[in-house]
């Protein structure tokens, strides 16, 4: 549950399949965060306005990802299954990438 809400990751993923121009996607719940986050694999590059907009046609407001990811292909494990745990590690590391503000 967020937000009082019951969220199935697996419809948001199946809502994002059926933007046109999106290949393939992965939706994470960022506990650090408190965040959604969509990974998508898209034929052309679009803008996330542009994305979120297609995807409010066909989900509740929130379900909505806080955050899209776009990257070349999903990361998937020994079984063939999407790895989401990767995607999670993916988005720690990049947080610790982003210079802090340092007092003076």
């Amino acid at each position: 549950k967020r937000k009082g809400y019951r969220i199935y990751l697996s419809e948001i993923d199946r809502s994002w399949k059926k933007v046109n121009g999106v290949v393939d996607a992965a939706s994470v719940y960022w506990n650090e965060n408190d965040a959604i986050v969509s990974f998508l694999v898209v034929q052309e590059e679009k803008s996330e306005i542009e994305l979120r907009s297609k995807l409010a046609n066909s989900l509740p407001t929130y379900m909505m990802p806080d955050s899209i990811e776009l990257i070349d292909s999903l990361p998937l494990n020994e079984v063939g299954k999407i790895n989401r745990q990767a995607l999670l590690a993916y988005l720690n590391e990049k947080r610790r990438k982003v210079p802090t503000a340092r007092k003076l």
